[in-house]
Parts: structure tokens; C-alpha cells; sequence
């Protein structure tokens, strides 16, 4: 018989059982956040969406003055900037009227599906209460694109969300947009 784990007074009988449950709750979690998304979004006024483009163009330069509004509200886009280590993708159709302009249309690229559980270590042969330990996460960012990136955030929305991994790309979000933004990885020699 496989060793069996509770968690939260859940019996489990295996990693992979754990690993599914865990990834139904987060798919949930997803659907009720983007079902709730679109009644909490603010508009931008005209001084929000000017701060917007200013902060903006910091890190990606605008593509084209005329907006294609249509095409940008009925597609799915990001923004990559220049030195390919920061990617925004717009959450809302606010988002995407005003990314629509810094769209790079001849080097697009798809979004990325980044798998960010918890990093953990499963230990069968220990305490039930002890078999899953979560492990700590460090990653480096450089300051100026954070920096850029909460400017950005500031003028749109109070709560942000960062979900940052030992050396894989960093997800900083709000209502608005989403941003994945690269770390600096240092070699080990």
C-alpha cells in the first residue's frame, strides 16, 4: 500500500493525487478570478492613460500612432520589449486599447504557459504533517525593469501580485496587466 498523507484533513495516497487536486482547485481559483476581473476593472481617464504611455514607452517603444482598436479588443497579444526580458500581456479590454500601439506586429511571439507551482520536496517516509515541505524561492530582477513595472501598476490598480520562482520568469500582476519579466540567472563555476 502507497503511504498516506493528510493535508488540511484531505487523505491522499499519492504525490500524483495531490499534484491533480491541487491543480483543479487552481483552475478554479483561475475561472472565479477571471469571471470576477471584469467587474473590478477601473477605466482609465485621459491623465491615467497619458501617465500610462509615458511609463510605458520607458521599456517598449510605441509601434504605431494609429490604434487598431478593433483587432486589439478581439485578440489575444503581449508586448515584448526590446531586449526580450520583459513581456506584458493586457488582462482587460482597457489594457488592450492601450498596448495596441506598442505592438511589435512584425516579431510577435505567443505568451508563454508558465507552470509555477510551489516549489516542494516530498518526503513518503516522514510524519504525515511533515511529508510536504515547500522550499523557499529567490530569484534576481533587474531593479530598473521592477521599478518600471511598478510605476506602471501604481497608476492602474492598488493590489499586485507577484509570483516569483527559483530562476524562472516573475509574474507581476494587477487588474490590468500582467507582467513576466526574466531573472538574472548567475553562473555557477
Amino acid at each position: 500500500m502507497e503511504s498516506e498523507i493528510t493535508i488540511n484533513g484531505e487523505k491522499y495516497y499519492s504525490e500524483e493525487k495531490y499534484n491533480k487536486d491541487l491543480n483543479e482547485i487552481k483552475e478554479v481559483l483561475n475561472s472565479l478570478e477571471k469571471s470576477t476581473e471584469k467587474k473590478k476593472a477601473k477605466r482609465f481617464n485621459d491623465k491615467d492613460y497619458i501617465k500610462l504611455i509615458k511609463s510605458m514607452s520607458k521599456m517598449f517603444p510605441i509601434q504605431s500612432e494609429s490604434v487598431d482598436e478593433e483587432w486589439a479588443l478581439k485578440n489575444e497579444m503581449n508586448v515584448i520589449d526590446p531586449a526580450n526580458v520583459c513581456m506584458v500581456i493586457p488582462k482587460t479590454e482597457e489594457a488592450k486599447r492601450l498596448l495596441v500601439i506598442f505592438k511589435d506586429f512584425e516579431n510577435d511571439r505567443p505568451s508563454p504557459d508558465l507552470d509555477l507551482t510551489p516549489d516542494y520536496t516530498f518526503y513518503p517516509e516522514k510524519a504525515p504533517e511533515e511529508q510536504i515541505v515547500i522550499n523557499p524561492q529567490m530569484a534576481k530582477f533587474s531593479q530598473e525593469y521592477v521599478r518600471n513595472i511598478l510605476e506602471i501598476l501604481n497608476v492602474t490598480d492598488d493590489a499586485v501580485t507577484f509570483t516569483i520562482k527559483k530562476d524562472y520568469p516573475a509574474i507581476i500582476e494587477n487588474t490590468h496587466f500582467k507582467f513576466i519579466i526574466a531573472p538574472r540567472i548567475q553562473n555557477e563555476e
